[in-house]
């Protein structure tokens, strides 16, 4: 299977659930993928690294999707 849409894989280097090996896994199936590691975390990186985790999603994104106009909806007239 390939994935076919930008990926931002976020590993935790203590966890020993989803291993960052087993994360890699994913990575190899999207062309469009971003591998990271947060060294101090285990399974629950996000609450345990959040702002390290919040940093990398935040820059993940400005690059996939800052130059991407989004058009604000429009309203009926009532």
């Amino acid at each position: 299977h390939t994935i076919h849409v930008p990926v931002c894989v976020i590993a935790a280097g203590e966890d020993q659930s989803s291993t960052p090996s087993e994360m890699r896994v994913t990575v190899d199936q999207a062309p469009d993928a971003e591998f990271h590691l947060v060294e101090d975390a285990g399974h629950y990186a996000p609450f345990e690294q959040p702002q390290k985790f919040a940093s990398l999603i935040g820059e993940f994104l400005d690059r996939k999707y800052r130059s991407h106009s989004i058009p604000s909806p429009t309203r009926k007239a009532p």
